[in-house]
């Protein structure tokens, strides 16, 4: 009886054990588990931070290129940037940018993943240029480098027109709102459109320069800002202080007074000048046809025809 009592809670006490333990096989399982989602987990984390970091090297890009724009778009260094990339492309170094107080003093010449940062200008024609800012990376990092996820572009309005190189579309441009071909900038620049480049490219041309304003004072190198072609009707007030008018023809009804038109300087008219009193003029009138009463000029009167009952000319040797 003591025998059957002691194997019995023997054999129990080896069952119990069998029970509550784990083999080296489920151990081992265990093990392989773990590390499987603590892989999965860190890579979910490396993907999050390197799609955060992306997002923030391109919005450090999409400044760079608006910088850029704005300081090409100045009336005053438009015509220099085009006169300088007549050839060739052309870099816009970052200094220069922080100088004209484009970029902040203490922008970094770098992105947020560690790639320096260039802007590059190429001549499209004799309006246009064209602006691409962004990365540039050597062979080895273009080698070693992890494609940057498209979706962290995706934070970034369309109007940045951001995109990335990728791997299998060298030289193009590819992103939410562009799609571009970069073959114009190879040649020169080809450290700026190797594969995981992150850039932007902007055009820049004279009509975004002068806008479609007519400018009172002069703009450098643009003199037609300060030219319109437009149909005027003044409803009967007058126009004063005017240093210059040209014009084809010029009709002249109820406007004047006591019926004369005096003009400080010259009057010249491309077809006929038509008045029914008398013209006065403070330099010379020219015209292909003059009708008037009378006519007063100190230098010289020079029409092929004309219908005029009085004309005096002073200042004039020899008439």
């Amino acid at each position: 009886m003591t025998a059957r009592r002691t194997r019995a809670r023997r054999g129990t006490g080896r069952a119990g054990c069998r029970f509550r333990g784990l083999g080296l096989f489920d151990a081992l399982l265990t093990l392989g588990l773990l590390a499987i989602v603590a892989l999965s987990v860190g890579a979910v984390l490396d993907h999050y931070h390197y799609e955060h970091r992306t997002a923030r090297a391109a919005a450090r890009i999409a400044l760079l290129s608006e910088a850029a724009h704005d300081h090409a778009a100045d009336p005053a260094r438009f015509q220099d940037l085009l006169e300088r990339a007549r050839r060739a492309p052309v870099t816009l170094p970052l200094a220069t940018l922080r100088d004209a107080g484009a970029l902040p003093a203490g922008f970094p010449d770098t992105s947020a993943l560690g790639r320096d940062l260039a802007v590059a200008i190429r001549r499209i024609d004799a309006n246009t240029l064209e602006l691409l800012a962004g990365e540039r990376l050597t062979p080895a990092q273009a080698r070693d480098a992890t494609p940057p996820p498209p979706s962290a572009l995706l934070r970034l309005p369309p109007a940045s027109r951001i995109g990335i190189v990728a791997p299998g579309t060298p030289a193009r441009l590819s992103g939410p709102a562009i799609g571009a071909d970069l073959a114009g900038f190879t040649a020169r620049f080809p450290d700026r459109v190797r594969p995981g480049v992150i850039a932007t490219l902007r055009r820049v041309d004279r009509a975004t320069v002068i806008g479609p304003w007519l400018h009172r004072t002069a703009v450098p190198h643009h003199p037609e800002a300060n030219r319109m072609e437009a149909t005027l009707d003044m409803a009967g007030h007058d126009v004063q202080g005017a240093g210059a008018i040209a014009a084809e023809r010029l009709t002249i009804t109820d406007v004047l007074q006591a019926g004369t038109l005096t003009i400080n300087r010259d009057l010249v008219i491309g077809q006929a000048l038509t008045a029914e009193g008398g013209i006065t003029a403070l330099g010379t009138i020219t015209a292909g046809d003059v009708s008037a009463d009378t006519v007063f000029v100190t230098e010289k009167v020079t029409a092929p025809r004309g219908t005029i009952s009085d004309l005096t000319v002073g200042g004039c040797t020899g008439c």
